[in-house]
C-alpha cells in the first residue's frame, strides 16, 4: 500500500506476518526499523510492538463493547483484569488512587465489597 508520503508494506517471514512502514516522504523505498504489529501464522495472535491507541470502546471474547454504564466515553468490557504490577485510576496522567500487585492502596480508598 502506498499513500502521498509514505509505503505500508506486509512481510511474512513463514512464521511471522509484519505489517511494516517506509520513512516519510519515501513512499516506495524500503522499509524501515518500525513494526508496528506482526501477526503469528501458526495461531493468528496479533502482537502490537508500538503503543496502540484505540478510539473507542475494547470488549474481549464474548461480550459487547457497548455494555458499560451511558455515560463512558470508552472503555473495557472484560470478565476479568489480572495485573502482574499496578491498576490506578485518574486523570491527565496523574493518579488519583492505585492498588499495587500486593493489594496495597495509595492515594484514595477502594469500598469493601462487604459492606456494599
Amino acid at each position: 500500500m502506498v499513500a502521498e508520503g509514505c509505503g505500508a508494506p506486509f512481510r511474512n517471514d513463514d512464521d511471522k506476518t509484519y505489517f511494516l512502514l517506509t520513512n516519510a516522504g519515501d513512499a516506495y523505498g524500503a522499509w524501515n526499523t518500525l513494526r508496528p504489529y506482526y501477526v503469528t501464522n501458526a495461531t493468528g495472535e496479533v502482537h502490537f510492538v508500538q503503543n496502540a491507541l484505540f478510539q473507542n470502546r475494547i470488549a474481549t471474547t464474548a461480550y459487547d463493547p457497548n455494555d458499560l454504564p451511558p455515560s463512558w466515553g470508552g472503555g473495557l468490557r472484560t470478565r476479568d483484569v489480572y495485573a502482574s504490577g499496578t491498576i490506578a485510576v485518574g486523570d491527565g496522567g496523574g493518579v488519583k488512587t492505585s492498588m499495587s500487585y500486593n493489594g496495597a492502596t495509595v492515594g484514595g480508598h477502594l469500598i469493601d465489597a462487604t459492606t456494599v
